[in-house]
């Protein structure tokens, strides 16, 4: 994905979504900086979509 391209994420780092909505972009780069990297997701308030996208245990380095 291009967005991926753009920011370069990379095992290991630590990512802040700052518009997470969804959760979209934030699973992208959840998956990006896994295993031992952290993406924390802010929004104005859990959608229900962002919310399902938590339960997953493939997004376990998000907060």
């Amino acid at each position: 994905m291009k967005l991926l391209q753009f920011i370069g994420a990379a095992p290991g780092w630590h990512v802040l979504d700052m518009a997470a909505g969804a959760g979209y972009s934030t699973e992208l780069m959840a998956r990006a900086v896994a295993p031992d990297g952290k993406v924390f997701a802010q929004s104005g308030r859990l959608s229900d979509k962002l919310a399902e996208r938590l339960k997953t245990s493939a997004k376990s380095n998000w907060s």
